[in-house]
This record gives structure tokens, sequence and C-alpha cells, in this order.
């Protein structure tokens, strides 16, 4: 199947204060097909937002190349890429946060509409707003309401909303339910799954929290300061992942159907980004790091075809452990 998005050699670099450079995303490239839910997973600050972001020209690459539907967009002009812009939608994290506070719901679902040119005005607006309105599951009755009279669900659903208004074809869903109380996580996994099917809607949906994103994704890709560690099939790398900081994650993430156990949790604190490892990223908390891992940084390695692992024993049985002092 020809990918919706397909980006390559993904590069983003911030300038920070004394002269120093923090690569956030460093040479990332992935796919995602029509219809799929892609998830990026990683502990916070590997750079996973700052990839969404990329995808939708708020923040400007330094290398690689993002092409949507065949088309690259990383290079087209702000006038360029407006068209595209409501074919790619996001769902922020803080649902408060991103409604403006002085914005009737109406208000709020009908301006994407209207400055993207796609209605003349907020009258025009209005079934569509409706429309929106039945497919969040919030009652229409609603519309006069502003965000602080709604639950922080409630909110994330009129945000929802908000970035289905266009008809996108991708969704950027950023740690969407990451500020929501257990159970509403749930009820907001289970939208985003029916709205997938309903409106054969293709997703990056970024999580820090491997239970939910279990729930929902087709592929999982695994992100370390700023790199792809590994990418493959959820159901195969939840049975059985293949790098060691995956299973690190897995091992801290509550599960059900397993007592919780201390085997395989991450030790250590993630470097400063600003200032990687040399050699494997991961070598310097990894329970299997040998010598070579300290100066070799390992490419994927093909598992099974749509399987890849960043480790250089991904595919061969691990040494012993190098000595820690």
């Amino acid at each position: 199947m020809t990918a919706l998005l397909e980006i390559s050699g993904l590069e983003k670099r911030f300038r920070l204060r004394g002269g120093r450079v923090l690569q956030a995303v460093a040479g990332v490239s992935l796919s995602i097909a029509p219809g799929e839910v892609l998830a990026l997973v990683g502990e916070s600050g590997c750079g996973k937002s700052t990839l969404g972001r990329c995808l939708l020209r708020l923040e400007e690459i330094d290398g690689g190349e993002i092409r949507f539907d065949g088309q690259r967009i990383d290079a087209l002009r702000a006038t360029a890429f407006r068209p595209l812009r409501q074919r790619i939608q996001m769902v922020f994290q803080d649902p408060y946060g991103s409604l403006d506070p002085r914005m009737t719901v109406a208000e709020i679902l009908a301006e994407p509409l209207t400055s993207l040119g796609l209605v003349r005005n907020r009258h025009d607006a209005a079934p569509r707003v409706l429309e929106l309105l039945d497919m969040v599951r919030m009652p229409r009755s609603c519309v006069a309401k502003k965000p602080h009279e709604f639950s922080g669900g409630q909110r994330q659903r009129i945000g929802i909303a908000r970035a289905l208004a266009t008809r996108p074809d991708l969704l950027v869903c950023d740690e969407a339910v990451s500020a929501l109380d257990v159970s509403v996580k749930a009820q907001i996994v289970n939208l985003l799954s029916d709205l997938r099917a309903e409106l054969g809607l293709a997703m990056l949906f970024i999580s820090h929290d491997l239970a939910i994103v279990e729930r929902i994704a087709d592929r999982v890709a695994v992100m370390y300061l700023g790199r792809i560690v590994e990418t493959g099939d959820a159901d195969a790398i939840f049975s059985s992942p293949g790098h060691p900081y995956t299973r690190g994650l897995l091992a801290a993430a509550p599960r059900i159907d397993a007592p919780f156990t201390t085997d395989g949790l991450l030790r250590g604190e993630p470097p400063d980004p600003a200032a990687p490892p040399q050699g494997c990223r991961f070598h310097t908390r990894c329970p299997q790091a040998v010598a070579r891992c300290e100066t070799d940084d390992p490419s994927p390695v093909p598992l099974v075809p749509g399987w890849s692992v960043a480790c250089h024993f991904a595919a061969n049985p691990v040494p012993e452990p190098m000595e820690n002092p």
C-alpha cells in the first residue's frame, strides 16, 4: 500500500544558550499508510512532540524530507502548504490551553472552516458544527457554551471535533489523553478508534503511555534521544520487544494480565539530549551493553519485513555485558 505520510532522514536542531545545540530529531525515517495508526512512544524529552510539530510545519526542519500523499511538503512555501493544512490536523495535549476561552463551541469549531476558506462565514458553518458534535458524542445544546464550562474529557472531545472540522486524512495526536483521568482516557481512546474506523483516518499517536498505545496502535515506533530504536507491528513488539529500551518501557508499564516486577526496569536517567553519548545512545542505561556499544552507533537491523531494531545484537545472541565500575 502506498504511504500517506513518508518521513526520510528528518533532522531538527535547537540552538541553546552558550552555543550548545540540541538535536531533538536525529535522522528519523517513518511512514504511515492510509487509515493506519502509528504510535510514537518514548520518555519525555526524546523528541516525539517536536517530530509531530514538524509534520504540521509548526517547526521548520533542518534536514531530511516529509512527503504527504506523494508530495514533498517540507520545502513548500507557507501559501502553497495552506491548502494541505486541512488534510493534516493536530489534537493537542492540553484540551483547555488549546481552546480559546473567549470563544463559544460554535465559534471554536467554525474557525478552521472559515480561516481556510471552506465556508464563507460562521452561519454557513453551522450545519458542520452540529455534525462534528454528533461525531464526538457531545450534545448539540453545548454550542453556546465556553471551554471553562466543560470537564477535561469534554474539552478534549471538542478539541478532536475541531481537528476533524476540515475532514483531514491524518491526525497527529500529541499526548492527547495524558492530561486526563484513567477512565476518561479509555473513553477518548475508544472515541478515536471509532472515528478511525468510521472516517478511515490515519493517525500518528504520540504517547508515553504504553497501556493506551496497546489499545489503539497498528504499529509502534520507539524513540530514544531523537532516534528511532525499534519499529514494528504493535502485537509483535508488545509480545516480544527486540530492543532493550523497548523492554524497559514495557517493564515499567502496568499490565492487568501480568504481576508487577522490577526485572528489566530502566536504570538511571536519560542523558542530556544536548550532549548524547557516543556510540549507541542507550548504552549508558543498557543492561546488555558491551564495549562496542560505547563507540559504534547501531543501524536498524530488519528482523522480519516491517520490523527493525537498532541494536548491535538484535539478530544475534547477546554477549556478556561489560562490567560497570
